[in-house]
């Protein structure tokens, strides 16, 4: 958990995984229009709540973010 939680790429790419299956799921059983007209919501409040969750757990367990690495450019 903490090396998911370590990056916002990892956490954020969790994140869309959930929500996209989530989609994909709603999408198989109602259809592409119900996706787009009526359903979006439980997509979008999914999303939301994992972000939350994710932010509370890295405070929680005090997890920094890893910053990232720059390789010095050669001019």
């Amino acid at each position: 958990m903490d090396w998911l939680l370590r990056t916002p790429a990892r956490s954020n790419a969790f994140i869309t995984a959930a929500v996209g299956a989530q989609a994909i799921y709603i999408v198989g059983d109602d259809g592409l229009s119900a996706l787009v007209t009526e359903v979006w919501e439980p997509c979008g409040i999914a999303g939301a709540a994992l972000y939350a969750l994710s932010r509370w757990l890295r405070r929680v367990r005090g997890i920094e973010l890893a910053a990232a690495e720059r390789e010095p450019v050669d001019e």
